[in-house]
């Protein structure tokens, strides 16, 4: 088993399903958070265990320095972007586009966990030389003591799944422009 990442970088989904299931708070005291800034923008509600809709709101959480954004510029999002190949490019979102540019920006990636729930975001982390830091919700939750059922985007099977076809995509060359 990896070591317990000291960082979570998170995507929409991972912020939703988080609040979602009520592990936020659990994650926020047992690792240092890093969310995008379009993450934040694109984070705004999830739905409670009875169905009830309720706001995320996470401006509180990085003015308390419970959480820290990350904000690429235009220039090291463009570049992330003319990287991609289109096949893999054109299926992720803006915040997953930020997160991976983070991911790419880092030399050294031991320690960074990197959660998704969406295939085509772990997949690109073969683009940037981060495929180990694919990790699912369930997992971190798990390493900090939480352990519940979740949606299957948030368990490490997804990860598991779209970690292989990051691999094929790279193999065949649709992962990234310049290889």
């Amino acid at each position: 088993m990896r070591r317990k990442p000291r960082l979570l970088l998170l995507d929409a989904g991972a912020v939703i399903g988080a609040f979602a299931c009520e592990g936020w708070d659990q994650l926020c005291k047992s690792y240092h958070i890093v969310v995008p800034t379009i993450v934040i923008g694109e984070a705004r509600f999830y739905h409670d265990s009875v169905g009830n809709q309720r706001p995320i709101g996470l401006d509180h959480h990085i003015e308390s320095g419970l959480i820290e954004r990350f904000e690429a510029s235009a220039t090291e999002l463009a570049t992330t972007i003319a990287l991609l190949h289109p096949y893999i490019r054109d299926r992720l979102h803006a915040g997953e586009l930020e997160a991976l540019t983070y991911l790419r920006l880092l030399e050294e990636k031991s320690g960074i966990g990197f959660i998704s729930a969406d295939g085509a975001a772990i997949q690109a982390t073969y683009a940037f030389d981060a495929a180990r830091c694919a990790l699912s919700l369930a997992e971190a939750l798990k390493r900090c003591g939480i352990t519940k059922a979740l949606e299957r985007k948030y368990c490490e099977e997804f990860v598991r799944k779209h970690l292989a076809e990051g691999e094929r995509l790279l193999v065949q060359g649709l992962l990234r422009v310049d290889y």
